[in-house]
């Protein structure tokens, strides 16, 4: 096609379904309040990620809210050779998940 002959488009009828979780939901904002609780940087919330996981798969099929959380900076180079993150980062996402996965317990225990 355009010229190329060494190149085949095959369709293999393989995706991912979408699956998107209200940035208010319970899920989401324990993410938010959990990055706020211990970053000095206020979380950045982004509706819709350009990656691709089975969200839809492991939640959308029973409508269970999912939210993800990372560490990143902009430097990061994120899929390449050269990905990085910085250390500090780093320590600051396992304080976020520490936090969250705390939240969870005392809301779990309450309920």
């Amino acid at each position: 096609r355009r010229g190329f002959t060494d190149v085949e488009i095959v369709d293999h009828h393989d995706y991912l379904m979408p699956w998107r979780t209200s940035p208010d939901s319970a899920v989401a904002r324990a993410i938010t309040d959990s990055i706020a609780a211990v970053s000095q940087h206020p979380p950045v919330v982004q509706p819709t990620s350009a990656g691709s996981g089975p969200m839809w798969e492991l939640c959308g099929r029973n409508g269970v809210p999912v939210a993800s959380a990372g560490v990143s900076w902009h430097n990061s180079h994120v899929h390449a050779p050269n990905e990085s993150v910085r250390i500090a980062d780093f320590v600051e996402g396992i304080k976020v998940m520490g936090r969250l996965l705390e939240r969870f317990a005392v809301e779990t225990v309450a309920a």
